[in-house]
């Protein structure tokens, strides 16, 4: 499928892609809990689970991770109490809760470009594997319209 060049888009279409999302700020705060869209390659890794998370590996399971690796790294700043705010600049980004979603057609997804939408945080548990993790709302093959790699909702 070609892509149309920009003028011969209606500009209706290109003004409602444009209001509902601005782009992301730098550093991205994962403080703010504004939904942020995100594209990158959806990938599927298997790490170490509970109850020791890899130090017990004969008593411990394990469990698949949703990884969105995005072209260019993102900077995020990253809220913590205790230290306060740490910036960050990754590619690598976690999915979580896509429990809504059937297995099949996440795998299908594995591998392809993808637009991952929800709110920011950073990680605190075990089963957190990267730094920064999408809560995520809604994923779903990313297509011409996904013009910028990160916008966040008005």
């Amino acid at each position: 499928m070609r892509a149309l060049p920009l003028f011969l888009i209606p500009t209706s279409l290109i003004l409602t892609m444009v209001a509902h999302a601005q782009p992301c700020p730098s550093p991205l705060s994962t403080d703010n809990q504004k939904s942020v869209s995100l594209v990158g390659t959806l990938h599927q890794e298997t790490h170490w689970g509970p109850p020791g998370f890899g130090e017990s590996p004969k008593t411990d399971t394990k469990f698949i991770a949703w990884i969105l690796m995005v072209d260019q790294p993102i900077q995020f700043r990253l809220g913590d109490e205790g230290s306060g705010p740490k910036d960050l600049s990754t590619r690598r980004i976690q999915l979580q809760s896509l429990s809504d979603m059937p297995m099949a057609s996440i795998k299908k997804m594995v591998g392809k470009k993808v637009v991952a939408s929800g709110p920011l945080y950073a990680a605190t548990t075990g089963g957190d594997v990267t730094p920064v993790i999408v809560s995520s709302e809604m994923v779903r093959l990313a297509g011409d319209d996904a013009l910028a790699e990160c916008s966040v909702a008005k």
